[in-house]
């Protein structure tokens, strides 16, 4: 059964190793997920995308990204695009978790941003 979404949701994402909010918010135009891994711990799995690239927001911690066999470091601030087909995993770093935003859409797919697809809506306030 699906769910009718309104002009916009909202949630709240716990404290959970990861949240996917894409159902949560009814997202339709890129997958959002929160991630955090504990110190030590990296992905099982190495893996990459049909159509989907991936931007990876690190929020905390440090770590480093398996990215076709080549590995770079991250840490509190590092962003990483990374193309879809290119093969990756991720690995926490030894002292602390890896906490971290991903978000996947189809590469290739942005037509505007907010400078030439936001409107100002002259005469509205809002507070």
């Amino acid at each position: 059964m699906s769910k009718a979404w309104s002009k916009f949701e909202s949630g709240n994402i716990g404290n959970v190793p990861r949240v996917e909010l894409k159902d949560a918010l009814g997202l339709t135009g890129c997958e959002v997920s929160i991630n955090k891994m504990d110190a030590g711990t990296a992905t099982p799995f190495v893996h990459h995308h049909q159509q989907n690239e991936e931007t990876y927001l690190v929020l905390s911690g440090s770590g480093e990204f398996w990215l076709d066999g080549e590995t770079i470091a991250v840490k509190e601030g590092s962003s990483v695009r990374i193309a879809p087909e290119t093969k990756r995993s991720i690995k926490a770093g030894p002292n602390a978790p890896l906490t971290y935003i991903c978000i996947q859409a189809a590469s290739g797919s942005l037509k505007n941003y907010s400078r030439t697809d936001g409107v100002l809506d002259n005469g509205v306030t809002a507070w």
